[in-house]
């Protein structure tokens, strides 16, 4: 009912606002203009067609018909229900729209006379193709206009904005509360946001403690998910220790992987294919620190 929408000078509680239709004036000119405009279009086309029906005499005498007419009715109850509990578009809509179906068959719909509509056959079959030939138009050139956009959402690569830091519009929205070196600074993977050093130091211990002897023959000593570099046959040789089983290798699949990733986030750019490595700078051209 357009609670939010209360002007800041005179702001009611909750409780206040929904008593004795409170709500009125803000809602009606908050979310119902919201409805007004979507529901105009149809209101236009509905009293166009009453009109040119009308002024040609197309039109009979009128007769109810009592089963629609309950219908209606009905229709007017659930109407008055959601204006008064829950006036907002989604839930509403589709009853707004039967309404004003079921008041234009009373008024014209069911009284055409299809004699005299039959003359004027020509006239609305030439108005439909026209109609159909607009609607094509205007949606080919809207597809064809949006033909070099992307599916997601183009913020970040845009064209113009292709040296744009990855998260720049939230950066951007903070600029006045962070100071520059946090704002700024380059998102990092997991495995590097627990220093560069941590990685670099474990690279080098594992290139003292595995021999490239032992890498030629990991998959003989570990024929279940063999590791794929001198880190992980590390590690898994530590692992093997505590849980020698073949249950327990199971559990821990060797697969190519950049800073955590998995296999097929790998796939979505040439530049992180045939890469097996545990920190982002691994992937060059796009970490500042990328390794050279």
């Amino acid at each position: 009912k357009g609670w939010p929408d209360q002007k800041k000078d005179k702001v009611l509680k909750k409780t206040e606002y929904v008593k004795n239709f409170n709500w009125i004036e803000t809602w009606s000119k908050n979310h119902f203009l919201f409805i007004f405009e979507k529901i105009l279009p149809v209101l236009i086309f509905l009293i166009l067609n009453f009109l040119f029906f009308y002024f040609t005499k197309s039109l009979k005498k009128n007769i109810y018909e009592k089963n629609l007419l309950f219908l209606f009715i009905f229709n007017l109850c659930f109407l008055f229900l959601w204006f008064t509990k829950f006036p907002v578009y989604r839930l509403g809509i589709s009853q707004v729209y039967i309404c004003f179906i079921l008041i234009s068959y009373f008024i014209f719909i069911k009284n055409l006379n299809p004699i005299r509509l039959s003359s004027l056959y020509k006239y609305i079959k030439s108005f439909i193709y026209f109609a159909v030939i607009v609607v094509l138009l205007k949606n080919s050139i809207r597809i064809l206009d949006n033909s070099n956009n992307q599916l997601m959402p183009n913020i970040y690569y845009a064209t113009n904005n292709k040296d744009r830091i990855e998260k720049w519009v939230i950066r951007k929205a903070f600029e006045e509360y962070l100071p520059d070196e946090v704002l700024w600074r380059q998102k990092e993977q997991f495995s590097d946001g627990v220093g560069y050093s941590w990685i670099d130091s474990l690279k080098d211990l594992v290139a003292k403690e595995i021999t490239d002897e032992q890498m030629e023959s990991a998959s003989k000593k570990y024929p279940i998910n063999p590791p794929q570099n001198k880190e992980e046959y590390y590690y898994r040789r530590i692992f093997e220790e505590h849980f020698p089983s073949d249950a327990a290798a199971k559990s821990v699949p060797s697969v190519p992987s950049v800073a955590c990733s998995s296999p097929e986030a790998l796939k979505w750019d040439e530049s992180f294919q045939n890469e097996n490595d545990p920190s982002g700078r691994a992937i060059s051209n796009v970490h500042k620190k990328s390794y050279e």
